[in-house]
């Protein structure tokens, strides 16, 4: 992983601890994602296990102990992206 990836991760954990924020998205490459799993996510894997297709991507957890401690998170699973169905009388906008 490179040294600007890591720099991500750990800001936006830390700026997330901070401002006592509890929920957020990263939205980036899936190449990134499946390094930063491969590299802070427990159970480890390798980053081939870890691919996610355009729309999906991982649930995490993070704690500020488990954070400062060992830098680590949990991963909880994977998140499907699923298309909203058309509402009565509208139209979703492409």
């Amino acid at each position: 992983m490179t040294a600007r990836t890591f720099k991500a991760v750990h800001e936006i954990i830390t700026d997330m601890m901070n401002d006592g924020i509890t929920h957020a998205a990263v939205i980036t490459h899936a190449g990134i994602i499946s390094n930063m799993l491969s590299c802070f996510g427990i159970p480890k894997y390798e980053p081939q296990y870890l691919s996610a297709r355009p729309g999906e991507g991982f649930e995490v957890i993070v704690t500020a102990q488990m954070w400062l401690t060992s830098q680590v998170f949990e991963i909880l699973g994977r998140c499907p992206y699923e298309k909203l169905p058309e509402a009565d009388g509208f139209s979703v906008i492409e």
